[in-house]
């Protein structure tokens, strides 16, 4: 399935905030880069089923895996970029 999996890392076009790199589980918050959604390649996380349950390829220092499942999926109160 092409829709399987994802990469939030800066290279898709993504930022992610809020990132524990010691944690197993947490909650993150990601920001698409740059005004081009779909070009930016931020698309492909929503893209077939949605998100959740996707696994998403994780920036370096953002977890103690490189990949990780998403179990939620929601827009965040805080829309806040630093």
């Amino acid at each position: 399935n092409p829709y399987a999996i994802a990469d939030i890392t800066p290279a898709a076009g993504w930022v992610v905030l809020d990132c524990d790199p010691q944690a197993v589980v947490q909650e993150i918050r990601l920001v698409c880069i740059g005004g081009d959604t779909e070009g930016a390649g931020c698309d492909h996380l929503t893209s077939g089923a949605g998100p959740l349950d996707k696994y998403v390829r994780l920036p370096e220092n953002c977890s103690q895996s490189p990949f990780g499942r998403i179990t939620k999926y929601w827009v965040h109160a805080d829309q806040s970029v630093p």
